[in-house]
């Protein structure tokens, strides 16, 4: 028998030895540092997802051409035009349309350094580029406004199908304060802010609503009314032979598996991307026939 927990607990140590290890190799280099555990997570999530998807780093890019700030994390569609291009330092620009979810990735949470403020000015960008909302016509059962495409595809209870799902892992909390979070938190657009915040030894900052249960985590905070959700702070219970830091590491990949499954991306047409350079002047055709 599998078991589960263990497994993810030694995925959590794993992640938190390439923290020591950075830190160890690169102590006069926090940049360096901050790279090595990037790879590493992006390295546990490419291992851990399907083919389908493709693990990077890099820019968004939209058909106008606008571009998103360095991304640690893109989860894109393998299968369809998963980069545009890569510039000669290894920098990838992935187009928007191909993009399931986003991550950004912090060896150790600070309160000085604002991660949320800044997360919210990446979003911020993101959300200015060209990448309109596929609605799931489907996501309540068969209506009159049901579309022959969404009858076709898997039920999902996305309210859309190509949502960008984002999230901040830290693997360490730091000095996290929930309350202090909580007062930026609550004074922006919740679909500006990660979905989901996870802090490997410390707990998850998600987008929620009270249920007599507990709680309903939403992932992607724009497909739902703010005025019965709001922002809870919640630590998760060490199952036996795991850990905490497992139980908060399969949460996010859970989140993250729950996402996929329920999202579809439409392939990107290429044109849109590279059409302005086909444009010229009639004057410069020349045809055979009449030459």
């Amino acid at each position: 028998m599998l078991n589960i927990p263990k497994v993810f607990k030694t995925d959590a140590e794993e992640l938190q030895k390439a923290r020591q290890k950075a830190m160890l190799t690169h102590s006069t280099d926090i940049k360096a540092a901050g790279n090595h555990v990037e790879q590493a997570v992006r390295d546990y999530f490419s291992r851990m997802l399907a083919s389908r998807y493709r693990v990077t780093a890099g820019h968004l890019i939209d058909s106008e051409g606008r571009t998103s700030p360095q991304i640690d994390i893109i989860i894109a569609d393998n299968s369809n035009l998963p980069s545009l291009l890569t510039t000669a330092d290894g920098t990838e620009y992935i187009p928007i349309k191909s993009v399931y979810a986003i991550g950004e990735v912090k060896t150790t949470y600070y309160q000085s350094k604002q991660y949320f403020r800044r997360y919210h000015e990446v979003l911020s960008e993101i959300a200015e580029m060209n990448r309109p909302l596929v609605v799931n016509t489907n996501r309540n059962g068969i209506t009159p406004d049901t579309t022959i495409l969404d009858v076709a595809r898997p039920r999902s209870p996305n309210k859309y199908w190509n949502n960008l799902f984002s999230f901040l892992i830290c693997l360490e909390g730091g000095d996290f304060n929930f309350a202090r979070a909580a007062s930026f938190l609550t004074s922006v657009s919740p679909a500006l802010l990660p979905g989901l915040t996870v802090m490997l030894d410390t707990g998850v900052v998600s987008y929620a609503r009270r249920i007599s249960r507990g709680l309903h985590v939403v992932r992607c905070p724009n497909e739902v009314s703010s005025s019965d959700h709001d922002w809870c702070f919640v630590a998760g219970q060490v199952a036996e032979d795991g850990s905490l830091e497992g139980t908060h590491l399969a949460f996010l990949y859970g989140a993250l598996i729950d996402h996929l499954t329920g999202s579809h991306l439409e392939p990107p047409v290429v044109h849109e991307y590279t059409g302005q350079m086909y444009r010229f002047h009639p004057e410069s055709l020349t045809w055979a026939r009449e030459s």
